[in-house]
């Protein structure tokens, strides 16, 4: 899947009201093994940036991108007009993540669940135009916003022969570098924001504050406690000295 950009200050999702009532969806099919939990919001009308990112997600994903014009006008014609938000989701290795705009959760907080780590498929010759694309999967780390469900009407394009239910989530992105001979990853600002199915979010990630005010990540699913000590020692030897 290709990376689809949103500036920060189109994340918003447009009208609608918060429902009252707590729900919990299990999905199946191509999502089977993530769960929908939380406070659903329904007849929500996208704002037009986040209607826009949605539209370049699903244009790559079904070839539209390089369609006419006309097919681009006629999925967007047949789009939804308001679509489902949901609060959390149980993903494949059960962590629970949150939506950050929807979960009152603090960035200092440790227990905060919306830290994500999730793969797209990145055009490597995405620079050079009339190159045919060449993907390879990159691990990225970024800040889950929304979760957003629709389902799709049979004939919105010729690859979709029957109403399709898509899951996407709407990820406020790290600029990451890398440093120390374990290769730590490290940001200190967001960047952009991405719209990608939600099957691409692999697992919670925490984060360690160093004493530069960046953040380290920390990937429980992948990192021991061997490789994590490098970057927690220092923390804990600055706060035995502190006063």
């Amino acid at each position: 899947m290709m990376i689809y950009n949103l500036s920060n200050a189109d994340l918003a999702i447009g009208d609608g009201a918060a429902s009252k009532k707590r729900a919990e969806l299990v999905l199946e099919d191509k999502y089977k093994g993530i769960t929908l939990h939380g406070r659903i919001r329904h007849k929500i009308k996208l704002s037009q940036p986040t209607r826009n990112s949605v539209y370049s997600c699903l244009f790559t994903r079904y070839g539209l991108d390089t369609g006419t014009e006309w097919q681009q006008e006629h999925f967007q014609s047949l789009f939804p007009k308001e679509v489902e938000v949901w609060a959390k989701a149980t993903i494949s290795n059960a962590d629970k993540v949150h939506a950050a705009a929807l979960v009152e959760e603090d960035l200092q907080d440790h227990r905060d669940a919306t830290f994500v780590r999730y793969l797209l498929l990145v055009d490597k010759m995405g620079h050079r135009r009339y190159v045919t694309p060449e993907f390879e999967p990159t691990e990225c780390f970024g800040r889950l916003k929304y979760i957003l469900k629709f389902d799709l009407p049979a004939g919105i394009t010729p690859l979709v022969t029957q109403t399709t239910t898509l899951v996407l989530a709407i990820i406020q992105s790290t600029e990451v570098v890398y440093e120390t001979p374990l290769k730590i990853p490290y940001f200190d600002k967001f960047g952009r924001s991405e719209a990608v199915d939600m099957t691409t979010v692999m697992c919670i990630v925490g984060r360690v504050k160093d004493h530069r005010g960046r953040w380290a990540i920390v990937d429980r699913s992948e990192l021991s406690s061997t490789r994590l000590w490098p970057v927690i020692q220092p923390l804990f030897a600055r706060r035995r000295a502190s006063p």
